[in-house]
């Protein structure tokens, strides 16, 4: 055989081969379904900061996004994220894809943005819904006439998107209540990300750990003793770590979120601006944009441990 030949072929074949994994790999990339992040609380627990650190991450990072806010009561994600005019007011019409467009999920008619949005071109790779408090009953009446949520979920997966639900968690029983009643819901249709809000306590048993593989000793020492679990003193009965339980072994994960200086905090959410705009704003002291530039690597950095899911 002609050595020339035989290594123009074996170049040939190798070529071809790398040509096809190539092309593979971008038929999956191209059959991968969009991810539809939507907040699910049935009691406020920081959510908005929450979505806004993720909103300003995945506009950085990915290729499209778009970004609704459907708490017609409040409007606090729309009042960062929007686009606005040269005076500062924020323009009526707004393009998802730039600024954020806001309507009330609980108002008839209003409230079928939440899948009409899904119908566009471009098909945006992630789509982010700050939905407000006591949403779940208004998303069961998109489609499925208020019973369940079966409905609402087909249309979603025949658009091409999956569904991530963010349960952005306080230390009360509510909100572990609240977690249980979307589970109930959507099932393991959904993706469920629990993020554990440490302005409510930094003390934490260790994450996507069971509960039954948590050391006896460290039982009741967390800061969210119906998320984790705790013992009844007087019983020695284990409370409030079955809803966990139950969302782990569907899939579900939890991540850590951090918490910044509360008098920081407190006057950020005085202003309009965006978390990664007031890291460069002159209206905070050089250390409180270090602190607040912390505070979104740190949400960055527990986001990136699910990244799958959020469309990073």
């Amino acid at each position: 055989m002609n050595p020339t030949w035989a290594a123009s072929t074996t170049n040939a074949i190798s070529n071809s081969l790398a040509s096809k994994e190539k092309n593979d790999m971008a038929t999956k990339s191209t059959n991968a379904p969009s991810i539809y992040i939507a907040a699910a609380n049935e009691k406020s627990a920081g959510k908005s900061t929450v979505m806004n650190v993720l909103a300003d991450m995945l506009r950085e990072t990915s290729s499209l996004v778009h970004l609704f806010d459907p708490d017609g009561t409040n409007g606090s994600f729309l009042k960062r994220q929007g686009t606005r005019d040269d005076a500062g007011n924020l323009l009526r019409d707004q393009d998802p894809a730039v600024g954020c467009v806001g309507y009330d999920l609980a108002t008839d008619g209003s409230r079928d943005t939440f899948v009409n949005c899904l119908e566009v071109t471009p098909k945006p790779k992630v789509i982010l819904a700050d939905n407000g408090a006591k949403s779940l009953e208004n998303l069961k009446k998109i489609i499925d006439n208020g019973e369940g949520v079966s409905g609402l979920l087909d249309v979603i997966d025949e658009q091409g998107f999956k569904l991530t639900l963010m349960h952005v968690a306080s230390n009360l029983t509510e909100s572990t209540a609240s977690i249980r009643s979307y589970m109930k819901a959507f099932g393991d249709r959904a993706n469920h990300v629990v993020v554990l809000n440490k302005h409510y306590g930094s003390n934490l048993a260790p994450l996507n750990v069971k509960s039954e593989d948590i050391p006896e000793s460290d039982w009741g020492k967390s800061d969210f003793p119906w998320w984790f679990g705790h013992k009844d003193p007087e019983s020695g009965e284990k409370l409030g770590f079955r809803t966990r339980d139950e969302l782990l072994a569907m899939g579900g994960v939890e991540i850590a979120f951090p918490a910044m200086q509360p008098g920081i905090y407190s006057r950020l959410m005085a202003t309009n601006l965006t978390f990664s705009e007031a890291a460069k704003s002159k209206r905070f002291t050089l250390a409180e944009r270090k602190n607040i530039q912390t505070f979104i690597n740190e949400g960055r950095a527990a986001f990136m441990t699910v990244k799958d899911k959020l469309g990073l």
